[in-house]
């Protein structure tokens, strides 16, 4: 048996870099991958090379900073497994490449919204929904929970 067989597993960032070489790792391991990124392009690419290779994923194309992207996600795996067993946020930006002082307020801000909030707010979105099915297995530092 595979170490994650029937897992439902969320990764973030899955067009390309960590996510991409993460979300095939994870179906060789049994789990069902859905696939959130920007790009729909590679996401089909890396879709096919899963589904090639006998595993199950589905893919979400959308931005992180639009909260609607991570609900999609969620809706997925709830409507069609019930649930989520694994969160991997890794989207993620590198921001202007270009020397400090000319970088813009837009700029910075895109950055820190894709880096940080996105990330951020996503994972609150899955854990609410781990904790309704009683199953939160991801670590965050307990001030972040609420819990003293």
């Amino acid at each position: 048996m595979k170490r994650l067989e029937n897992k439902i597993v969320i990764i973030t960032g899955a067009s390309s870099g960590i996510g991409r070489e993460s979300a095939v790792l994870f179906a060789h391991e049994g789990a069902v991958v859905i696939n959130v990124a920007r790009r729909a392009e590679r996401l089909q690419e890396l879709e096919q090379h899963i589904k090639a290779n006998g595993n199950h994923c589905f893919s979400v194309v959308g931005d992180l900073c639009d909260p609607s992207t991570m609900q999609r996600a969620l809706d997925l795996a709830l409507q069609h497994f019930g649930r989520i067993d694994i969160a991997f946020n890794n989207a993620g930006i590198l921001g202007a490449l270009k020397p400090t002082h000319q970088i813009s307020q837009n700029e910075w801000e895109n950055t820190l919204d894709t880096n940080l909030s996105a990330n951020f707010y996503a994972a609150q979105m899955q854990l609410n929904a781990m904790l309704k099915q009683k199953m939160a297995v991801f670590y965050l530092p307990r001030r972040l929970l609420g819990i003293v």
